[in-house]
This record gives structure tokens, sequence and C-alpha cells, in this order.
């Protein structure tokens, strides 16, 4: 019975499909889960299924399970923790750690086989995305084209039961997959192994014609009496090699689209992979399909998800031309990308029923836009419409003007393919019109032909928009796509149509312009959006660029600009701005309503009229509104919800809530809220407004004239007073119909003759008040007018009228104050009602009387003139503006200041007087100029001693206190310690404001010194801005020190003497120049010197001598002018730069001084040189001198203070005088001292600045610096050595002779000057015909040195320098040069030769560029290289030469300023242009900003110079790397390639000249690699890169760790071609024919590597197998039992060479040399994309040699065995007896212990005898590989056996290396 039931149970497992009795080795299925695609993983091993452990399980995993499976492996889910059920049995795999671009899962790291941590807790589980419905596959066979048929149903793959299963069954299959169905074979019995999924086919009945399985008879789909012991399999006969196919999973795709499939050698149709395809490739394969070739697309990126998945790829990419007719006519490549899992499949979608559209070539049209003037641009080329690619802004406006559009000749260009796309690929690259776009027709433009694609690639379908004039009105403009009215785009009405503004150089100066014409007047700079912030201009063309106003232009037309066409401007950069309301803080108005009483209700935030939102808006706050307006608040109606509209302006306050009693809308509560919020965030709010009903203030109730009544003064018509308060101020009531009243407005006309009529007659201007200080005497007044002559003298020779209704004036009785003369001097100025010190309201003194001025165009500029006035020259003065310091008392006497800037008071600027301007004293100026202080300067303020006071310190030019928190010790020793003179310890801190606060502000408090500093700036503190420190003071104490003077303090003379007077100073000048000497200070009546003086104090003391125009000094410390004494009466003086006399000072005299050197000062007067400009002075020579700049009209000199040649040579090339190496000196002995003061010192230039300016350095005062010490340079041009040129002459064939020694121009003496040496030059300069010598300076002596006194040749030479020349040292020719004449020459001009091009003649030429201009001819729109083309005479031509200076200047002229070095192209890459130049060449410095600034030099003939090759250029932007580092790119591996640098930011090349293995082996240092092997390559062997070449002629020694210190010439010095690049090849000590393992997981494992010339290299996995795994095992010192290879780089690939493949192994060699195997060349790595593995068994054993000296032999163990066996085991031993055996038994040990050390020095000195050996016989055999580097069979071991020619060598490097191995 129970056999029975054994055998019943077994059937059914059979029937199900469910026997586990047997598996195929590295299978996998997934089982338990609800469909087939998905369950628990289960590996197949040793024909038993078992689990995967979860450990490390994921995505990639489940990618790889679902890929074998033959599901598409993107969508794969991973599951854990036994998510399908637990398993049971073995778990074979844990840790796997699938990469995703593995085939099998077997290919994946992991644990061995059944080594795991895990239970079936832990069993881990795959879902995989649905197969394709009714898609068959063969899996299990040894091809794709054959294995057990599954198919696809529901999304699971199933299998086929073998019931009835023949060859017309086989035959659908076969065609299913596109093989021919006449070969096909069926199989039965499960032939090609078991699948697991569901059986869904049985007793099929095909006729062997059908579609799919699915469409023959049978069973019901499910419906079947099978296992899978019956799996149907089939065999499809093999594709025709070359064919391809379109393949679809999905029937509703057409034939002229699909995944395409090529027929590989085993006769597979497998999918094409998509690496590099383009359309190139597309237009092949659809022209072998017998399509047209005319694509859709060019390449289909998604295809997995457009046509299904399908499994076998093509590992190899293929490379048309695109004139191929069928694809295997192409390249084709084996790539490792190509060859992984994750490799893509290419597609294409070929034309269908593609015919001629039959258009005429040269045709253009529009395509999908909405209406005929836009559209999709196509042109008929090759009897096809076409997209364009590629546009640029001439063919867009001639296509518009073809299409008609002739009236206004600027397009739109459209990028984003609005207008739909074509589906067509165009065979012209792109279609070129001139530069003026003169052509009325696309066909007369140059069609760049250019068959397929090749690197174009169309990208996107461009459109355009053509236009005709009248949609606007010239000149106009707008700001378009704001969020507010105030901001947007700025967009102007040119030639009748709205046109954009591209952003290049645009800056606020134009945007100042464009807010002008728009009536925007507010005293704030616009502000200025770049970059397409209001969007991109829609439709509109780009019509201006490079606008660069100056600011007094009336409209953007009139600023200088480049035109449409003359520019190049992507939609990306389009201008913007927001402009300002002249409005000031808390105005209001009401817009949108009927009249000024009602409407929206605006407000004015920082220059900005904005709208209110009217959340909480009530009647309280209309009151408010309507008060503020001047109307009646009886009837003020809130209106919300936008009452009036909501005008396009920001929400500026929110949540406002008055009490009805306020007088403005600012005494209300409210939320402030920011521009941005107001914006964006309240965006759609709804705004406040109010209905005031009007009463405006200029329609007073009526009270008729006739109820007026003399009021009993007995006053005559016209009398006047001023009542409440005194004879000069007051009320100001006249005399009306024998009664006084008051006035209710007044001008200053009638005010001055009111001051004249009370007796002021000598000042008669008058301040008016409108805020009644003096009381009200009515509300009203009698008079409604007066009118007088302004220059009357009495108010009754006035018209004084009346009328009707008299004017009412609740609160404005007028009120005036008039003035005596005699308050100050006329001219002077003065800071009032200031809270810190130097700021104030403005008061200037016109005939004697101070005034305050209006604000009228307030500006920096006039409050700049005020400051110099006041003694603050140096610094920006802030400017306040709404009487921000109050109105004062004083009359306002000036308006509308107009300063230039340059003037040294206010009377000399442009302004308006008394009674020509009208302004309310809510509008007087202010100014703050600040103090003349550095940051963290301190000073004591308040003490009765110089030593004691509150402490002061200085921010941002404002001196203030320290508030007291935090205040100790530290703080006041380093106060002491910054004032100087005192001591250090004992410094004692004071509280609780000690000594009072001193200043109007607090500016630092919780200060935290450590003692430590020598700078306040150095301490931890709070910083407080002026105004938070005002309301701070309020309350706040504020810090106070007593600093320790000298013990040794000897206090000065007391008594007064009568000398001088104290305070005066005086220059001792010994004879010397009145503006300069000792300095001299009078104290208690006696002269003293100064033993310290900084520059501050300096110059107040030539101010005090009378130099006042000019605020800086020099000061003088070498005693040149002979002191008398060395002692000084005062330590110090120190003035804080404002003061107008020393006398102004801290004087502290305390002690007696003795000075080192006495001070001496020289002061100076403005000079007439340029402010900024800079020269070379007190040189011998042009290019040499002391560096000076002018600073206020004074040559001033640099400190040489860190000066080095970085900084040299930004001078050097900001004055055009070479851009070489210069020469620096740090002292005057160079060049002498500067006359001038010392105005920079610490110089940090980088060296690529443009202008000195432009680096960082210390400004006088903040320097220290002797007189002495003064920077000098001289400077060097970047020249050829020995090249020579001609200067000074009117033809280039004539002129001065200058050649350049050691890059220096130089001049050539005339000693000896012949014909024979003219001849020489003259053939030098490429003039055949020889010349007359000229001497005695002939054609001029140019200001240089002299290189050689003397010259002799004797004709026959090629060059000067190959003539016998007297060379002179710089020194020399400088001495020399002013006492010779120097040498010209005449060249006769060359005969043009038969067929030359000769010369246009430009004036008959119309030009077609800005002479000058420059640009790249290259086929790529903004491509950063190309032909260099540059406009000479309106005309464009190529180079034909170029040196890297000039391209240098190119790049930057281009815009590439961040990087501007050059790479040169010469190749022809790019063409060779029109094959002749019409220019010679240009040579630049390198410094110049654009070629035209450089030497241009014409033809010397009537011929045009004509080009080998046009010259082309690469520049560069900066990219992310660090300076000096190293990289080989290019190469085959990790360890060689071409030599590339990073210096400035890019990575450049290093040319070959002089490149050698110690060059190279600097190289390998600096990598890390430290092998001596290496190898230098030259001739680009690696490519030439795309990088500039910026080293040359490297001289490496070895010793240097870094290539930065090898000796080299650089950039601008290097001429090297794109074949001449250095390369390298480094090498890692090995030792030949030993071997590795790495990429295990243990050391046991991994990729096999072999190590050939100190090279480690892989080894192909070409039969590679376990017999060569054991080989490699046994050399490594393992078992070789159980050792496995591996194939298909299963531990992954290094970056070395592959050295071996075909390795042939029968397991007995004892070394894998030993092996037959091919020797790879090293540059083949590629080759081999797979490579071998082991996995060893055991652990290593390491035996010695059998020649190393012989152990101890047996006999000798068992003599000491017996020996020790008593004393070790005898226990009746006596204790002499224990004593002597432990003696005995020290010694053995000691004697082992001497053998085994001898045995190990033996051994060393073996193995390092039998290296030698092995390097010695290895020579012999690397002739074999030299001869044939890329396949050499290995010399050791061949096919047949040992070598017999070296049979004797080879087999002792046999011997040798496994020796060598086992060390």
């Amino acid at each position: 019975m129970g056999s029975f039931l054994l055998a019943f149970l077994t059937a059914a497992a059979i029937c199900l499909g469910l026997s586990d009795a047997a598996c195929t080795q590295h299978d996998i299925r997934l089982i338990g889960g609800s469909t087939g695609r998905e369950g628990r993983v289960e590996y197949c091993y040793n024909n038993q299924w078992g689990t995967a452990c979860d450990d490390l399980w994921g995505t990639n995993d489940a990618k790889v399970v679902c890929s074998q499976l033959n599901y598409d492996p993107n969508g794969a889910v991973a599951y854990t923790n036994a998510y399908f059920g637990q398993g049971s049995g073995s778990i074979w795999l844990d840790n796997v750690r699938c990469s995703g671009n593995e085939i099998w899962l077997r290919q994946c790291p992991r644990n061995g086989f059944g080594s795991h941590n895990c239970g079936h807790n832990e069993d881990a589980g795959v879902r995989c995305p649905a197969c394709y419905e009714g898609n068959v596959w063969l899996p299990g066979g040894t091809t794709w084209r054959e294995g057990t048929v599954e198919i696809c149903h529901n999304g699971v793959w199933s299998t086929v039961c073998d019931d009835q299963f023949g060859t017309n069954e086989a035959k659908v299959v076969c065609s299913m997959l596109g093989y021919d169905p006449s070969g096909a074979t069926a199989f039965s019995s499960a032939y090609f192994g078991q699948r697991y999924g569901p059986i869904v086919l049985d007793n099929l009945g095909c006729t062997g014609t059908e579609q799919s399985l699915f469409n023959c008879s049978g069973n019901a789909i499910g419906v079947h009496n099978c296992g899978h012991n019956e799996d149907a399999g089939v065999r499809c006969p093999a594709c025709t090699k070359g064919s391809i196919r379109l393949w679809s999973a999905y029937a509703t795709t057409p034939p002229s689209e699909g995944m395409l499939h090529y027929c590989h050698n085993s006769g597979e149709w497998k999918s094409m992979c998509r690496w590099r395809w383009d359309c190139l490739d597309a237009k092949v394969a659809c022209r072998n399909l017998g399509f047209n070739g005319t694509l859709t697309y060019q390449a289909l990126y998604d295809v997995e998800g457009a046509y299904g998945f399908y499994k076998p790829v093509l590992p190899q990419r293929v490379t048309c031309t695109g004139s191929e007719q069928i694809l295997r006519d192409c390249s084709f490549q084996y790539t490792t990308w190509c060859d992984s899992a994750l490799s893509e499949t290419a597609g294409v979608k070929c034309a269908e029923n593609a015919v001629s559209h039959g258009c005429t070539a040269g045709d253009i049209r529009l395509q999908q836009g909405a209406d005929s003037s836009e559209g999709r641009l196509e042109f008929c080329f090759h009897d096809e419409w076409s997209p364009f690619c590629q546009l640029d802004d001439e063919e867009a406006a001639v296509a518009c003007k073809q299409l008609g559009y002739t009236q206004y000749p600027y397009a739109t260009i459209f990028y984003d393919e609005r207008f739909g796309t074509s589906g067509y690929i165009a065979d012209f690259q792109r279609i070129a019109c001139s530069p003026t776009a003169s052509e009325d027709h696309m066909i007369n433009c140059t069609v760049e032909y250019k068959p397929g694609c090749g690197s174009y690639e169309c990208w996107n379908e461009k459109g355009i928009k053509c236009f005709n004039p009248g949609m606007c009105t010239e000149g106009d403009i707008r700001l378009v796509d704001g969020r507010i009215e105030q901001e947007g785009r700025i967009e102007v009405c040119y030639k009748g149509v709205w046109g954009a503004i591209c952003g290049h150089s645009f800056t606020n100066i134009d945007s100042y312009i464009v807010c002008k014409m728009l009536n925007y007047t507010a005293p704030r700079a616009p502000t200025t959006f770049w970059s397409n912030y209001f969007g991109d201009g829609g439709i509109y063309p780009i019509i201006f660029d490079y606008v660069d106003c100056k600011g007094w232009e009336k409209n953007v037309f009139d600023c200088p600009r480049q035109d449409y066409l003359d520019f190049t401007c992507y939609r990306g950069t389009i201008i913007g701005t927001r402009c300002y309301d002249n409005c000031n803080n808390g105005d209001i108005r009401l817009v949108g309503g009927s009249d000024a009483s009602e409407g929206t209700v605006e407000i004015c935030v920082d220059y900005l009229w904005g709208v209110i939102d009217d959340t909480l808006w009530e009647p309280a706050e209309a009151v408010v509104i309507c008060r503020q307006l001047g109307f009646s608040v009886d009837t003020a109606v809130p209106r919300v919800g936008s009452y009036y509209s909501r005008p396009k302006k920001a929400v500026h306050y929110a949540n406002v809530h008055c009490t009805g009693a306020e007088d403005t809308l600012q005494e209300c509560t409210f939320t402030s809220v920011s521009l941005t919020d107001g914006m964006t965030v309240y965006g759609n709010a709804t705004v406040a407004g109010v209905d005031c009903h009007p009463m405006p203030p200029t329609a007073p109730p009526c009270i008729p004239a006739p109820l007026l009544t003399p009021d009993g003064s007995g006053c005559n018509q016209g009398d006047v007073r001023l009542a409440g308060g005194n004879s000069s101020s007051g009320r100001v009531e006249v005399c009306f119909n024998a009664s006084y009243t008051p006035l209710c407005s007044l001008n200053e006309s009638v005010a001055s003759v009111i001051c004249r009529n009370l007796g002021y007659t000598v000042y008669s201007w008058a301040a008016i008040y409108t805020d009644h200080p003096y009381g009200v005497l009515t509300n009203y007044s009698y008079v409604s007018d007066i009118s007088c002559d302004p220059s009357g003298s009495a108010l009754s020779l006035c018209t004084i009228s009346t009328d009707n209704c008299i004017p009412n004036c609740p609160g404005a009785n007028i009120a005036i104050s008039c003035f005596t003369p005699g308050q100050c001097t006329s001219g002077d100025v003065r800071l009032v009602d200031g809270f810190v010190a130097n700021e104030g309201r403005v008061e200037v003194c016109v005939n004697a009387v101070w005034g305050a001025v209006c604000d009228n165009n307030w500006d920096a500029t006039a409050g700049h003139v005020i400051c110099t006035q006041l003694g603050h020259p140096e610094l920006i003065p802030i400017v306040f503006h709404n009487s921000f310091f109050d109105d004062g008392f004083q009359p306002i006497v000036l308006s509308n200041v107009d300063c230039v800037g340059f003037e040294k008071n206010y009377t000399q600027c442009r302004s308006q007087l008394y009674s020509e301007f009208t302004c309310s004293r809510d509008h007087t100026a202010g100014v703050l100029c600040g103090a003349d202080c550095v940051n963290g300067q301190v000073r004591l303020m308040g003490g009765t001693s110089d030593n004691e006071g509150t402490v002061e310190v200085c921010f941002d030019n404002v001196w203030g206190n320290i508030e007291e928190t935090g205040w100790g010790d530290k703080d006041a020793q380093l106060v002491c310690n910054l004032l100087g003179g005192y001591l250090t310890d004992g410094a004692v801190p004071l509280y609780g404001s000690y000594f009072g606060r001193t200043a109007s502000t607090i500016l630092v408090s919780d200060l935290y010194c450590t003692g430590n500093e020598t700078d306040f700036l150095q301490c931890t503190y709070t910083r407080h801005s002026v105004l938070e420190g005002k309301d701070l003071g309020t309350q706040a104490l504020v810090a106070g020190v007593q600093c320790q003077k000298p013990i040794t303090c000897i206090p000065p003379d007391p008594t007064q003497a009568f000398t001088c007077n104290t305070g005066d100073i005086q220059l001792s000048t010994s004879g010397a120049n009145s503006y300069e000497g000792i300095l001299n200070y009078c104290l208690n009546g006696r002269w003293t010197p100064f033993c310290t003086l900084d520059r501050i104090t300096a110059t107040v003391a030539c101010r005090q001598l009378g130099y006042t125009d000019y605020s800086w000094a020099g000061i003088i410390t070498d005693n040149r002018f002979s002191p008398s004494t060395n002692m000084s009466s005062f330590q110090n003086i120190t003035c804080l730069g404002g003061e107008s006399t020393v006398r102004d000072c801290v004087v502290y005299k305390d002690c007696i001084s003795t000075c080192a050197t006495p001070y001496s000062i020289r002061c100076y007067n403005p000079g007439t040189c340029t402010d900024g400009s800079m020269r070379l002075a007190n040189g011998t020579v042009a290019q040499e001198g002391r560096v000076e700049i002018c600073m206020s009209g004074v040559w001033s000199g640099v400190c040489s203070d860190a000066w080095d040649r970085a900084d040299a040579l930004v001078v050097c090339a900001q004055l055009g005088l070479g851009i070489a190496e210069p020469i620096v000196t740090t002292d005057s002995s160079a060049y002498g001292e500067v006359f001038g003061p010392i105005i920079y010192s610490n110089i940090s230039c980088m060296g690529y600045e443009s202008m000195f300016s432009a680096c960082a350095k210390n400004t006088y005062p903040a320097i220290q610096c002797t007189r002495n010490q003064v920077a000098g340079v001289f400077c060097r041009d970047a020249c050829t050595e020995g090249a020579v040129m001609l200067t000074g002459g009117t033809l280039p064939s004539e002129g001065t002779v200058l050649i350049c020694k050691n890059n220096v121009w130089g001049l050539v003496g005339q000693v000896s000057w012949d014909s024979n040496d003219a001849n020489v030059l003259c053939r030098q300069l490429q003039y055949t015909n020889g010349g007359t010598p000229r001497v005695n300076s002939y054609y001029g002596k140019p200001n240089l040195t002299l290189v050689t006194s003397s010259v002799v040749c004797d004709g026959t030479e090629q060059t000067i320098s190959d003539c016998s020349v007297n060379w002179l040292t710089l020194d020399q020719g400088k001495a020399a040069v002013s006492h010779v004449d120097v040498a010209g020459v005449t060249c006769i001009p060359n005969t043009p030769p038969p067929g030359c091009q000769v010369a246009p003649d430009y004036s008959s030429l119309t030009p077609i560029c800005n002479t000058g201009a420059v640009y790249l001819d290259s086929d790529i729109v903004g491509s950063s290289s190309g032909l260099l083309q540059y406009c000479y005479n309106g005309q464009w031509t190529g180079l034909c030469t170029l040196d890297t200076n000039t391209a240098s200047v190119a790049c930057r002229q281009l815009g590439y300023t961040s990087y501007s070095w050059a790479s040169l192209i010469t190749n022809g890459a790019y063409g060779n242009g029109m094959g002749y130049s019409l220019v010679d060449s240009i040579t630049c410095q390198g410094s110049e900003n654009s070629l035209s600034s450089c030497n241009i030099a014409t033809p010397s003939t009537q011929c045009l110079t004509k080009c080998t090759t046009s010259v082309a250029i690469r520049c560069y932007d900066q990219v992310a790397c660090n300076e000096g580092d190293l990289r080989l790119a290019g190469g085959a591996f990790v360890q060689q390639g071409r030599v590339e640098t990073c210096l400035n930011g890019v990575w450049g090349t290093v040319c070959d000249t002089n490149w050698d293995t110690a060059d190279v082996y600097v190289v390998c240092k600096q990598l890390g690699y430290t092998g001596m092997t290496n190898i230098a390559y030259t001739g680009s062997f690696f490519g030439s890169g795309s990088g500039p070449a910026i080293y040359t002629n490297v001289q490496c020694g070895g010793f240097e760790n870094t290539f930065a210190a090898c000796t080299k010439d650089s950039y601008s010095s290097v001429m090297c071609s794109a074949d001449n690049i250095a390369g390298a090849q480094c090498s890692t000590p090995c030792i030949d024919g030993t071997v590795r393992l790495v990429g295990g997981t243990t050391s046991s494992q991994g990729t096999v590597e072999i190590c050939y010339s100190n090279l480690w290299g892989m080894v192909g996995d070409l039969n590679w197998g376990n017999a060569d795994a054991e080989v490699v095992c046994k050399q490594l010192g393992y078992g070789t039992s159980g050792s496995t290879g591996s194939i298909n780089s299963q531990y992954g690939r290094t970056n070395n060479t592959v050295h071996l493949t075909n390795v042939g192994c029968s397991g007995n060699e004892k070394l894998l040399t030993d092996c037959s195997s091919t020797r790879v060349n090293v540059n083949d790595a590629s080759n081999y994309p797979t490579v071998a593995g082991v996995n060893c068994i055991g652990t290593p054993t390491i035996t010695l040699p059998s020649s190393t000296p012989a152990m101890p032999s047996s006999s000798m163990s068992s003599t000491m065995s017996s020996t020790l066996a008593p004393t070790v085991g005898g226990a009746s031993a006596d204790s002499n007896n224990g004593i002597i055996t432990a003696t005995a038994l020290m010694g053995v040990i000691t004697l082992l212990l001497i053998v085994i050390a001898a045995i190990i020095v033996a051994a060393m000195v073996y193995v390092q005898r039998k290296r030698r050996e092995v390097s010695k016989v290895l020579s012999k055999t690397r002739a074999a590989e030299r001869s044939d580097p890329r396949e050499v069979t290995n010399p050791l071991a061949t096919e047949t056996g040992l070598d017999d020619a070296d049979d004797e060598d080879t087999k002792r490097l046999h011997e040798l290396i496994k020796e060598s191995q086992l060390q």
C-alpha cells in the first residue's frame, strides 16, 4: 500500500509539472506567486532547487532575475522576508550584489553556494513586469533560435504541451520569431529542459501559416493533461547573416517602424544596440529595408516602451556614414556597454510611402501657425519640404522678405517647436545668408550641404514670425508682463513693430533712460532684471543689444547700441526693469474715481505707488484718508472689494486700523507688506477705496466781503506787522480796510517785501512757516491775493485784492522770520541737528545769513561737494530728503543744486536762489559725511587726561560708544594697546558711563576679546546700526578705560616760551623745497619734532600748511633733512582726518619721546594727470620704470610690500607692454624715489586681471610703507626668440629693425650694418628680392633697449640669428642705447607670381561687417570652436597663421573672459575657408581685448596670402578642477593616456617637445605609480584632446614630487600642433609572470591579473576553465581540488589592460606562464570585454625553493628529542639536574633561533639573485613582443611544448617565476 501511494504521488507531481527530481544548473524559477511572473526566487544548483536569502537583496538583483526569465528588467520589484511564502531545503544564495547589468543571476557577486546565515523566513522574492501577449521565445537552447517554446499569456511566460506538436506548429513559432519556417524542427518531451510556468496550449493543430499559435486549433487555453516533462521545443533555421528586420511585440505597429534586429553570425536575430545610434545609421537601415530612407525620427530612444522587450542584443555598436546601401556595410565594433543587460535597443521609423513633395527647389513655407505670418519654417530641398535645424537672424530675415514681408526686415525665431514638428530630417546642414541679410530669396544664400546628420542633430525645428509695420508709434516704449505696472520686460517700437532688448552689457544707466522715457522721475535708481525675468518677449523680435547709455540721453534711441543682425542674442537674455515713482513715503492719492475726491487709495512706499488690502477697512480709516487729503471728513465713506477697480500695483499695507483722530494714515496701526509679498501673496487681494464727497481745499466756504469791519487799530491800508513773536519773527498780519487780517498763503517775493517793509533792508529773504508756530488770529483772511514788485520796499506799494469769497485757513496763518546779516561768512556751509558727527541738515551761508537747501534733485554728488567743503572728501556721503533733520528756522535759500563732483565749494555748483523756486519746509536737504576713520579704530573721549575716557569705536565712518555688557580687562588692554604709548598691563576697565556718554549712538555691545588680538575687528562683538544704537543709548551704560602711562615717563617742560604759538606747525627744510621738510609742532611755545606720525595726521598737517586742494601727504623717515634733535616734547598726535589744523587733533603730551628718526613730510598741490592713469617712470627705456598711478591729479607710488610678478604682469598688460614674465624691483635703487605719496600697498593680483584697479590692495591711509619701498618693473614682450620686425616705416617692407631676444623687442646697433645684413633680414621677413640697409636711425629710434651692438652676415643666412651677432645683456643694452644710432632696412616688395590672388580694391566693395569684428565659423550655432573669421576693411577673412597670444585675444573678444587661453586647430577640421587671407598675419601681445588692437600685417605684395589650412581655434570656459592636478586621458587602460593638467580651471595638454621618460616619471609619481619602466609617448599617440596646449619644453630632473615643480615653458610660448601632444604610460613594480586576484569578496577569489613589463593586466576568458583556474590557484599556494574558473567578468573588470587570452592549461602546470596562451597588445584591451576569474579552495601554503639551505635533519631532531626527554618529562630529577636541564634547553632554543635566522637571510639573498636572473632571461623574449606586439604566442610554453631555441633559458625562467611568486 505504501509503495502504491508513493508511485501515485510521484506520478501526480509529474503531471502537475512540479517534480524537483532534476533541474538545469543555474536555472531560476519563481514559486508561490499568484502569477508565473512573481514569486519566491529559487535557484538550481547541483540538480537541486534552493532559495535565495534576502540579505542585500534589492532592485538590481530583481532586474537580473527578470532579465534571465525574459521579462523586461525595467519595473522589476524586489521582495524580502519570505513575502511569497517560505521555501524548504537548501538556501543556495546569500549577499547577492548585482549591478543590474548582468545577464544571468550567476554572474552577480555573492557568497559561495550554500554559504549563508539565513533561515527561510528571509527568502527573497521578485515580481516582474508582464510580458507581451502572444510573444514567444525559446529558452534552454544553445542559441536564441532553439529551445523550449514559451508563449506569453496574461503577462506570464507559459509552455506548450507536445501532444500533437509537430512541424506545422514549429513553423508558426519560427515565423513568429522572424525565421524561415521551411526549416523549422519540432521537439518533444522537454528536449531543451523543463520550464516552470503554466501550461496554456495542448493538442494544437496548426496548418503552418498562422500568425500566432493562438490562431491554431486545439484545446481551450489552459486546458491540458500534461506536465512539464512534455514541454514542446523548436529549432528554427538560421537567418541570413547581415539581414535586418523591424520587430514589434504589438500587431498594431505599422510595418515601417519597430525595433531593429540584425542577423548575427550565429544565425540568430539580435536587436541593435542603441549606443551612439544616430540618424545616419537609421537612414541606412530604412534604405536596406526598402524604404526611401527619409526618417520621421533620427533615432527612437524609448524602443522597449514602444515595441516591447526583446532579450538578445547585438554586443556591437554600428557606425554608418549614411551612404551605405545595406547596414552590414557599416562599421561594427564590440563595446562593453552593448554587452550588458542594461544595454538599450535601437529603433527606427521609416517613411512609409514617402513620395516627392513636388516642391520647387529654394521655396519656403510656414506651417501650423495661427496665421500666414508665422509657423514652422520649411525649405524645399531635394524635392522635399525640410525643416530648419539651425536658423540665424540673417536667414530668418531673408525668409520673411521671400514671403513678402519687405517693409519690416526683422523676424522672430522660435526654438520651442510651438508650431509642431514635420517629422523629417533635412539633408542640408544649414543655410548661410550674408551678415546684412541682403538677399531677397533663400536660394541666393549658401546652402551648406551635409548628407545625413552626423553630429548635427536636430534638437528642435525652428519657427519664425514675420511682421508688417504699423502696430505701434515709432519711438514708443512700454513695460510688459511685469507683476506691477512699474516693472516689466522692456519693449520699444522700432520701425513700427514692438521689439525686445537683449541684456548684454545692459546696466541701471540704460534702465534710467527707459524709465525717464516712461515719466518715472524718482530720485532712486531703477532695478534691472536680466535673463528673461519677465518672459522672453512672446512673438516679438529682439531688436537692440549692447545698449550703452551714458545717462544724459532723452531716450534709448539716442544711446549707442547694436541693432538687429549686428549681434547674436538668444531669447534667454531678454532685459527688464522696475521704475520708481516720484513720490515720498506716506504720500497718498485716490485713483479711478470720477473726480479727485474718490477712488482706490494709493500710498507711496519706497518710491512706489501701491494699494491697501481692504481687510478691516472701515469708516475710521476713510476719515483719516480724507483728512490727509484735505477733504471734509463728515461724510467719508469707505469702499471695499476693489470698488473703483484694482490698479496693477503692489499691496503695501494690510490690516489698517485707525481711531479716526489721526492726521495721516502712517499714524495708524497697520501691517507693512514687503514688495515681494505685495506682488505675490496679495496678488489677488481686493483693495481699499474712499469716497470723500468733495470739499476740496481750493473751494472754502464763501464769506461775503461786506461783512468786514474795522478792528479799531487805526491801521492804514498796506500796513504790516509780526504778531505772536518778536520784532523779527511772528505771524504776518496785513492791514486791509482798517483791520489787520492774517494771510492764508504767501510767496517768497511778497515775504521779501514784507521784511524790507519791516526795516530788514540789507537782507530781505524770509523764512516762511505754514504750521502756525505763532498762533492763529482768525481762520480766514480778508486778502485773497497780494501782488508785489519783487524789489519793492513797502507792502503799501503792492496790489492787495479780495473777492466775494475770502480764503479759509483755519490752520495756516502764515508766519515769517526776517534776518540781519552777520551770522556767518558767505560761502560757508554747516550741518545742523544731526544725531552723530558730520551729519545733519545742510545750511549754507548766503549774504551772511544761514539758509537751508531744498531737496529738489538733491543727490550724492551735491552731498559730496558739501562734505568736501567740510573736510571729508574721501567718503561717499549718504543724502537725506524730506527734512529728515527737521526744517529749522532759517530761510530756504537754494534749490536744484546741480554739482558735477569736482567742485571744492558748493558755490561752484549750479543752483536756483531764493524766489526762483517754491519749496515747502518739509523738503529740506540733509547729508551724512561721516568721520574720516576706519572700521575698528578706537579713541578716548570725555576724560580729564589723554590716557582715560569713554571708549569710542569707528564703523562705517561713524564714531560710537561701546555698551558695557561684557566689558572687561582684556577688552581694556586691547584698547590701550591700540592707542599706543601706554602699558598693556594695568589697563583699568570702567563702567556705568564713568566718563559720560560721549557719542550719539552705540555701535558695539557684548564685546569679548582674548587679549591676543592686534585689531579690534578680531574680537567677538555684536554690531548695531546707527539708528538702533541711538535707541539703545537712551538706557544703556557705556564702557570707559584708564590706560597706564609708562613708569619712565618724563613730562615736557611746562614753562611757557614764546618762540611760536602752541598748535602751530612748520617744515624745517634745511634748504630743501618749501613743500617738504621735518615736521615740527609748537608745544608750550617751543618747536618740537614728531617721533611718530600716521598718514591721516600728516594729511591734516599739510592742510594746515595751506595745501587744501589735495588730501594726501608723503611721509619721509630717512633723515634727509638733517634734524637738529631727536627729542620730542610729546608722545603722539592723533587726527581723525576731518580737522583743519593739527591743533584740533588729540595731542598725547604726558611724556617726552625719543625719536629713532624725526618724521618729515611732503605736501602736494593737484597736478594735471588723469585720475586712474598709470605710467612707468624714470626708466631708461619705455618698457621699464617705477610704477606710478595718478590720484587726484598727483602721480603717486605703489609700495613694494608683497610686490611680485603677478602684480607686475597686470601693470604691463594694462600698459600694453607685453605679457611675458616681467622683471620686478622692490626698492628705490632701481628707478628712484617717487615724488608723490605712496597710495597702495599689499597688492594682490592673480595675474589674469585686465586692470590694476581690479586687484586687491590696501589704500592710503591704511598702509605702512617707507619711501624706499617702491615697486618697479621691466615689462617683457611675449615674442619668439630671434624673430624680427620693422617699425616706423610707411610701408610694411621698411622700417627700423627690431629683434626679439629673451622676450624683449630690441634695437640693432648700426655698426657694420650693410647690404648683406639687410638682405638676410629681408629674407627672414619673406622678402626675396633683397633690401637696402639704412643707418643713422633712418626710420627713427624707438624708446627700446639695444639687443645687439653689431650684426655681421655673409648674405647667405636664412635668419639674422644665423649671422655673427654681438648680443648684449639687458643692462648692457640699456646703458648703450642712448649712445648709438640704430639700423633700419628698406626691403624690395616681392613680385606677384603667376596665378596669385590679387588683393581686392576695398573702396569698390560694399562693407558686409564692422572692421575689427570676429566670429567663429562653425556648423554648430554658438560653438566655442570654429574657423576664426576677422573683419578687415569691411570684409570677412580667415587667417593662414596664428599664434597662441593672438588666439587668446580672439577668445577674449568673443566673450571668453574668465579663461582666455585658446587652442589652435590646423588640421582642417573646419574646412579651409576661402583658401587665402586678406591679411598676412595678426600679432598680439596677449593682453589686448580685441584683435583690432594688435599688429595687423598686410600682404607685402599685391598677392594675398594663400592658406594651406585656414586656422581654427577653440575657446574655453572654466570647469571645476583643482589647480595642478594631473590625469591620463584617452588611453586603453588607466595607467596610460594623454597627459592633462589643470591650470586656471581648465584641463590642458602638454606639447611633446623634449618629452622623455624623466618627465613621465614625475607625472607617474604624482599620480601614485612608483614603477621605473614608464614609457613616454609623443605624436599625439592618445589623441590631441580638446583642451589647450599649455606647456612645452618640459624638463623634469626626475627628483621632483609634482609636475608643477618641473622647468617648462608655459602658454604663450607654446607653439604646438594637434599632432604633437605628449602621453605617458606608468608602471607598477611587479615581477613578470606573477599573478594576483582582485575584486573578490575574499583573498582566494577574484579576477585574475598577471604581471608583464611592470604592468598588471587581466586575462581574457576565451576558453578559460577550471584547469586554468587550478594552475592559478596552485601558483598562489592554494590547493587545486575544487578550484573553479569563472568567465564573463564575474568579479568585474579592473581598469588595467589585458595581457593574455586563449589560455590553455592542462592543470598540471605549475605556473600560468607554462600554459599555452596568446599575448595581447596592451593597447587592445577593449577588444577583450570579458575576463577570467578564479575561486581557489583552502588557504595558501608558502614553500621555500629546493635550493634553500636545509632545515635540521630528522636524526638531528631525534637526537634533540631524546636529549630533552628526561629533562622535560622526568619527575625524579633533583633540583641541580633541573637547573642543568633548563640551561641546556635554553641553549638548544638559542641554537634553533640562530639556524632559522640564517635560513631566512639565505633565502632572501637567493630570491634577490633569482629575480635578477628573471629580468635577464626575460630580456631575450621581449624582442618578439616588439616585432608584433598585438599577438605574440607565449614564448615560455607553446602549444607543442617548450621552445627549442631558448630551451635552457625558458626552463630556468619557469623555475625562477615560481620561486619569486612564492616569495
